[in-house]
């Protein structure tokens, strides 16, 4: 923890200096470069896959009050330069407490893009913009904000 905070720390101070030495303009410049070099990117890597429609469903077993088996579904929808993540056909929110927020859902998927087919560009929000997400209110992948998650 203490070396997570020191990294912190000392981009903290580089960010300083640079904004201390080329100015706000030039940062912020630098900034929205580095999101819509990602965007372009990630567009061009996309547009070279295969336009169709891929599936995948994956069963969770899980605890609580009652033991159950979960389906989550993954529909990718891959058209151009775009990919749409959808999780319709999800397992509906129930009593016990795996289940996850949408934008945890998101995220999740985020890193695992990041670490596979966008491994080479920066972690931005450019990254994920010709990305959209499916995810049906009322299962376990969005739950009512009061249902209980881990």
């Amino acid at each position: 923890m203490k070396a997570r905070v020191a990294a912190c720390d000392r981009i903290r101070i580089r960010m300083q200096q640079l904004l201390k030495s080329k100015g706000r303009r030039f940062v912020t410049g630098l900034f929205r470069r580095m999101i819509k070099e990602s965007e372009d990117g990630v567009r061009k890597r996309i547009k070279d896959w295969n336009d169709g429609i891929y599936r995948h469903v994956v069963f969770i077993d899980t605890t609580g009050a009652e033991a159950s088996l979960l389906r989550v579904p993954i529909t990718l929808h891959k058209k151009g330069d775009r990919l749409t993540i959808d999780f319709t056909g999800t397992s509906p929110e129930h009593n016990g407490s795996f289940q996850a927020l949408a934008p945890c859902v998101r995220a999740h998927c985020a890193v695992n893009l990041y670490q596979s087919p966008f491994h080479d560009f920066p972690i931005s929000a450019g990254t994920m913009e010709p990305i959209d997400f499916v995810i049906p209110h009322g299962t376990i992948l969005d739950p009512d904000p009061a249902a209980a998650i881990s």
